[in-house]
């Protein structure tokens, strides 16, 4: 789905919560840290799932940034730390490839989903 639309971190009682500033494909969203994306609220695909391999052939943290003129796939790793300008609160966002690591300041610890400082 090529659509550019809200993204969402939770997904909550069939809820879309906490969205991302701005606007995302499914597989920039739902490939990366999103749980939810577009204006139907739809929940992204458990990772493991025939669904989800579908939407991510490359796995986590890896989008397909096509290429218009050929139509083949071209996957390239999703900058978390540009793409979702939250990440890493009280803290130093890294990007890495297929995914990112925060670095917390003094006086603050890794929340337990590992994206926030507290």
């Amino acid at each position: 789905d090529i659509r550019m639309e809200q993204c969402y971190l939770r997904w909550e009682e069939e809820e879309c919560v906490q969205s991302v500033p701005g606007r995302l494909r499914m597989d920039s969203c739902c490939c990366a840290v999103g749980a939810a994306w577009g204006s139907g609220c739809e929940r992204c695909p458990t990772p493991g799932t025939k669904e989800h391999r579908a939407l991510c052939p490359r796995g986590p943290g890896f989008s397909n940034r096509g290429d218009l003129l050929t139509g083949r796939p071209f996957y390239k790793d999703i900058n978390e730390c540009k793409v979702f300008p939250g990440m890493c609160m009280n803290g130093k966002c890294r990007n890495t490839i297929g995914s990112f690591k925060c670095r917390c300041n003094s006086g603050f610890t890794l929340d337990m989903e590992e994206r926030n400082c507290t």
